[in-house]
């Protein structure tokens, strides 16, 4: 029978088979069965998805949907535990080795707590062990992953959305008043029913349907706009980008995932992996439905003042704890800026399949400038979902295209197609929105509110085909040119949708000389050249003053605020320049940037250009640079609102990348200098749930070539009174130059995180800042004039102490700390200088503030 085989494997084998036929016969006869069937001790009713568990072992079953278990083991466990939420648990004796029936009745414990009950509870000391409220929230959490849609192999579905704002609580005395009486007609249409004891004026609205789709393997979505319709405001702002915004807001609402983004925050969701940890839970009822048992599991936050939900879920009894509706709102003591209120409803649903996917979400939120009284903005999104096709996954191709795509005719559907294909129909409030709106426009008396609102806000002030300003900038002041005035102006699409003309004149009292910029550019897709995505030439010529250093990021430096300043302001550059751009924006949000550019600097009060020929002095009156560049920028899913003048992103989770190549070319165009220069940058913030998030940004530059110090790094200063992000705060103008550096700025805001535990001070609802800056590098001896004489010298002040350094192996280092949201705009930061202190005239301490609008 073993031929062939080795007697030591014949052995083995023989060992082996009688091992395993002894081992099969005595697990046979040492097997336990168990079956029976599980019922409710009071109704009698059968009672599905209960726990039945084998003692100190991890065998366990559920019972099936008819209340049957069975369980087969050669465990010498002797008890049985039954356990599911909203009853007590049971205990029962088995006898090992043996066949047996064991039926359990339960008794129902579901703690159908009154609301006051549920306050009195909290009262009580709260603890997680033992507690069945907590034990459902873990099943909930566990089973994320299976009723989660994104976990899902793909999903397709039709999406219909509105968004509705109107205004409230308008008192009698306001409507009554002559200014308005023109557009009496906006505030006869009112809603009384839509929020208890508040009348509402609805003034803006949009409309958008949609097929969506999504593949879990290539993590796209892609969208398909098939119709959309909104109140048009693009004559006074960038509609696009305030609809971008309010939906920023009202951003998708996904109650599976550990944050939610809510009004430009992060709240900490109800079933986050570790919610356990930060609310509160509570079972108040069971409810019986149609398709099947609910429990309502009540939640609050342990810390009020955290950006956290209060509310209810509805959890299934099916085996799978899907959460099947959401009833949520703000906790009252949130530290959130101008939310009022904030009701959160979603509905859930499962097909055929046992798949759960979201059938409809209603976000209805109040802001106000006063807490409870006083006008106020209400906001309203409701999306409706149907037609949903899971796990069928189309071409990879499919997805691969552009993420976004809006059909031709989605702007001109018709009304008919608006009214069967609306997943409800309008209230007769809402049905006169576009209409009041549309009419509003023609009213000369709101045309004339809305150019001085405008001007206000912008600084710009139309007359039609073209506009003046900015404001900000008609006058200041400064060391150089004493008293300056400016006034400036540029035309608008409506003057010629391809060609657009910008400049200024400005002139100092003091200095008694003209500044001046003039600008032509060509828009190659015949679109405003002040609207992404840019694809346009342009030329100018631009003469005027400016401080070697100075980097806000801000767009216009010569700001009537930026007048104020620390510390001598006493080192200025007279330029003359002459440039061409060609700018390409594309839809991915890459960009690129080619450029020319002629510059002439002359130095101009305590600042000089020194050289040392033969140990002669002398001075150079001009420098003269003529350079090419390449700029190049990713700034993927990037969201943003359009200025006059610039551009404000609206922050999100995604890295924005730049590299800008400059190459400077001697005698071309009378170029004194030979040179090259690669930088490069990434920003990214980093939310961080309920402790708020973080700004990080990294810039670098290498210079190439021997060059003078003004064509090297000057280091950006600031020495405004004004917090900037992107310069260090307590550095002096031109105090650092390197040929080779790397900036680092780090920003973090709690959020109000630590201070909202604070008894006195979280009634203020005040924010908490820390940052850090470092800047290092340094200067190659080729670059170093002390090295070489016929390089510019470094300045000295009258004393002939040097004022400008190269950056040393030590970094020059600040860290801050401040307080933000001071009376809900202001932000004052206590920053502290920790290198280089023996520099002259520098500080080791100083304080800035910020103007910030948040929620």
């Amino acid at each position: 029978m073993f031929r062939g085989r080795s007697l030591p494997y014949n052995l083995n084998f023989i060992s082996i088979f009688c091992i395993l036929v002894f081992t099969t016969t005595f697990t046979y006869a040492q097997s336990t069965i168990i079956k029976g069937k599980v019922t409710d001790a009071k109704s009698g009713e059968v009672i599905a998805g209960v726990s039945i568990s084998l003692v100190n072992t991890k065998i366990g079953v559920t019972t099936n949907e008819n209340g049957f278990y069975s369980i087969v083991t050669s465990s010498s466990s002797i008890q049985l535990q039954f356990s599911i939420l909203g009853y007590k648990t049971v205990t029962k004796k088995v006898t090992p080795g043996i066949t047996q029936t064991i039926n359990v009745q339960m008794i129902n414990d579901a703690q159908t707590l009154s609301e006051a009950e549920v306050r009195a509870s909290k009262k009580l000391v709260y603890k997680n062990k033992d507690n069945p409220a907590v034990a459902l929230i873990q099943k909930v959490i566990e089973n994320k992953p299976i009723n989660q849609p994104k976990n899902y192999e793909s999903i397709e579905y039709e999406k219909y959305e509105k968004l509705v704002f109107s205004l409230s609580d308008l008192p009698q005395k306001v409507l009554d008043k002559k200014l308005l009486s023109p557009m009496k007609f906006l505030f006869e249409n009112k809603d009384t029913l839509k929020i208890k004891g508040k009348t509402i004026y609805p003034m803006y609205m949009e409309e958008k349907i949609s097929d969506n789709f999504y593949s879990k393997k290539l993590k796209k979505t892609k969208t398909v706009i098939k119709a959309k319709q909104q109140v048009d405001i693009s004559k006074y702002v960038d509609q696009n980008g305030v609809s971008i915004y309010l939906n920023r807001m009202y951003a998708d609402i996904d109650i599976y995932a550990n944050n939610i983004f809510i009004v430009t925050n992060q709240f900490l969701s109800p079933i986050a992996d570790n919610a356990q940890d930060s609310y509160k839970f509570f079972i108040t009822d069971t409810i019986k439905t149609v398709e099947g048992d609910l429990v309502e599991l009540s939640f609050t936050p342990r810390v009020k003042g955290n950006m956290m939900f209060e509310g209810n879920l509805y959890v299934t009894l099916d085996g799978r704890y899907a959460i099947k509706k959401v009833e949520m709102n703000l906790n009252k003591d949130v530290n959130l800026n101008w939310v009022r209120s904030l009701a959160i409803n979603l509905t859930y649903n499962q097909d055929s399949l046992c798949h759960y996917y979201l059938s409809s979400s209603h976000v209805l939120s109040d802001f106000g400038f006063l807490k409870n009284k006083g006008i106020g903005v209400v906001g309203e999104r409701s999306m409706n979902f149907k037609d949903y096709v899971i796990n069928h996954p189309r071409e990879d191709s499919f997805y691969n295209v552009d993420t976004v795509i809006i059909a031709a005719n989605s702007t001109s559907q018709t009304e008919s197609y608006w009214d069967e294909n609306r997943a409800d129909s309008l209230s007769t409030t809402e049905s006169k929105v576009y209409y009041n709106m549309d009419t509003l426009q023609t009213v000369p008396r709101f045309k004339s509110m809305v150019k001085i609102t405008n001007f206000l806000i912008t600084g710009y002030h139309s007359f039609g085909k073209f506009e003046m300003g900015p404001a900000s900038t008609f006058f200041s002041f400064n060391a150089l040119e004493g008293s300056r005035f400016k006034f400036g102006g540029r035309t608008l699409p409506a003057f010629n949708r391809t060609w657009y003309f910008d400049g200024y004149g400005a002139y100092g009292l003091k200095d008694e000389r003209w500044k001046y910029s003039a600008s032509v550019a060509y828009s190659l897709n015949h679109k405003s050249i002040y609207k992404f995505p840019n694809n346009y030439l342009k030329v100018g010529v631009e003469s005027t003053a400016i401080i070697p250093g100075q980097a806000l990021e801000l767009s216009q430096s010569d700001g009537f605020l930026l007048s104020f300043k620390r510390g001598e302001d006493n080192k200025w550059l007279y330029t003359n320049a002459y440039k061409f751009n060609y700018v390409h924006e594309f839809n991915n949000h890459f960009s690129y940037d080619l450029g020319f550019r002629r510059t002439e600097q002359s130095p101009a009060l305590d600042l000089h250009y020194l050289v040392v020929n033969d140990g002669v002095q002398t001075e150079v009156e001009t420098l003269t640079t003529t350079d090419l560049s390449l700029r190049l920028r990713w700034a993927p899913h990037e969201q943003m609102i359009e200025g006059k003048s610039y551009r404000t992103q609206i922050p999100n989770k995604f890295p924005i990348l730049s590299a800008k190549l400059t190459v400077g070319i001697k005698d071309f165009f009378g170029g004194d200098y030979n040179y090259q220069s690669l930088s490069g940058g990434i920003a990214k913030r980093f939310y961080l749930s309920q402790v708020g998030y973080t700004d990080i940004a990294v810039e670098g530059r290498w210079v190439f070539g021997q060059v003078p110090f003004p064509l090297l790094n000057l280091v950006p200063a600031n020495q405004s009174y004004i917090y900037s992000h992107r310069s260090f705060n307590l550095m002096n103008f031109m105090e650092f130059v390197t040929d080779h550096s790397v900036n680092l700025y780090f920003d973090h805001n709690f959020n109000g995180y630590l201070l909202n535990k604070v008894p006195l001070l979280k009634k203020l609802k005040l924010r908490e800042f820390i940052s850090m800056k470092m800047a290092l590098g340094g200067l190659r001896s080729e670059n170093d004039p002390a090295l070489h004489s016929e390089l510019y010298q470094f300045p000295v002040n009258q004393d002939g102490v040097p004022y400008t350094y190269a950056l040393s192996k030590t970094p020059y280092v600040e860290l801050g700390a401040g307080i933000g949201n001071i009376f809900k705009l202001f932000r004052v930061d206590f920053i502290k200088r920790l290198t280089y202190l023996d520099n002259p005239d520098v500080a080791s301490f100083g304080i800035r503030a910020a103007y910030v609008f948040d929620f």
